[in-house]
């Protein structure tokens, strides 16, 4: 199918990205990190203009303040009910890093199902304009010949486009042929497309709706019923939580204080209560590319967990360390790929045009040169001391070969 191959692929440069892109965009401009920066956008929501001065004393921050908030209340003739907006995007809970992981895993998610439908519309839409303008043209062309009408142009262009082909209705004026071979090369792609899209989408979603309805009904799967349990209790978790949420608003409970943000490195470093040495991590270091290594090959491509993120970016980062705290140039760091990234910015890593199993395995493996350059670095200055320890042997050995000899001489 290279013809379908050829559209996924200008679709997935030219507009997939760019979705991709506008969603990170907008979940960026949707996230807050404090109660504080809640509250201003939701003043600014309504029209209101936060004053520029924070007060000296932060108790005194909620009372109600007698400057431009309450002289505009006063003044305004247009209720400040009919300024909130019509469709406000909800602001988004981004207080922890796997939060920002999971954020970025929905986009992923929401931009694919968009490409898949979106797709399915667009070949429907082609589908359409082929057959009704092509009815259209033929209902021209052959009206005087044949004295067709136009619903029997359009029954004429569907049994076409279905490769059906009864032969009751055929083009047979002199302009209605030759545009019958030009529409025909163009129909076949565009059915081709639709059919793929359809087996993407619809054709998809019913097998899998089947299949999921065979397991319960007509050929039941053990302990089927079970697995739902598992499924729903997290549900009712996020539901209750959620819930305990927004009561706690309602009581003006601020939804995150002034604690530093945990990130992906507090998290790796809490694995265990001791640290693992150089030498673990780097067995571990080495088992993770063998196992990143096998993950490329695997169809649909491997997408990893948040846990095992953390994993690797421990794994990435330990060589690191060391060179920083020894006085090692942060532009070294820099062309390795050491990159501080975070997961809905621009260096994600769940934005890179490779697949997630190749993006690590390339940091993994620059970790590992960095791990063998500080080994050598190690050894290396040992090796070079011992040289230099056995040549002032030598030396006072020879020394001492010619202060006999002089005696001698003596």
């Amino acid at each position: 199918m290279p013809l379908t191959t050829f559209a996924a692929e200008l679709g997935e440069d030219n507009i997939v990205q760019k979705h991709i892109e506008r969603s990170r965009t907008r979940t960026i401009g949707r996230s807050y990190t404090s109660s504080i920066e809640l509250r201003d956008r939701e003043q600014l929501g309504l029209g209101l203009h936060p004053t520029i001065s924070r007060p000296f004393d932060p108790s005194k921050d909620d009372e109600p303040s007698q400057g431009a908030f309450s002289v505009l209340k006063r003044t305004a003739t247009i209720p400040l009910t009919a300024l909130r907006p019509a469709r406000k995007p909800r602001l988004l809970l981004l207080r922890e890093e796997k939060d920002r992981f999971n954020a970025m895993r929905k986009i992923q998610s929401a931009t694919l199902k968009w490409k898949k439908w979106s797709g399915l519309c667009v070949s429907v839409a082609a589908f359409a304009i082929l057959w009704c303008i092509g009815a259209l043209i033929f209902w021209i062309a052959e009206r005087r010949v044949q004295g067709i009408t136009y619903f029997q142009s359009l029954y004429l262009c569907w049994v076409s486009l279905l490769t059906v082909g009864y032969g009751d209705l055929a083009p047979k004026s002199n302009a209605g042929r030759p545009f019958f071979v030009v529409w025909s090369l163009i129909a076949v792609p565009t059915m081709t497309l639709l059919v793929a899209d359809m087996s993407t989408t619809i054709v998809n979603s019913f097998n899998q709706g089947a299949f999921r309805l065979a397991d319960f009904t007509i050929l039941p799967k053990a302990g089927i019923w079970r697995t739902l349990i598992p499924q729903l209790a997290p549900w009712i978790q996020a539901h209750k939580e959620r819930k305990a949420a927004r009561h706690r608003l309602q009581r003006g409970f601020e939804t995150g204080g002034a604690e530093e943000e945990p990130t992906i490195d507090n998290l790796a470093k809490e694995q265990g209560s001791k640290a693992p040495s150089d030498g673990e991590l780097a067995r571990r270091l080495a088992h993770a590319i063998q196992r990143t290594a096998k993950d490329l090959q695997d169809n649909p491509p491997r997408r990893y967990t948040y846990e095992e993120w953390v994993q690797f970016t421990q794994l990435i980062r330990f060589t690191a360390a060391g060179e920083r705290e020894e006085g090692g140039n942060r532009y070294e760091a820099d062309q390795d790929g050491l990159i501080e990234w975070d997961w809905i910015g621009e260096h994600s890593p769940l934005m890179a045009q490779q697949s997630e199993a190749a993006f690590v395995l390339d940091r993994l493996c620059e970790s590992m040169a960095r791990y063998v350059r500080k080994m050598e670095g190690i050894y290396g200055g040992d090796r070079g001391n011992k040289d230099r320890d056995d040549d002032i042997v030598r030396m006072q050995s020879l020394d001492i070969q010619e202060l006999d000899e002089q005696i001698a001489e003596a």
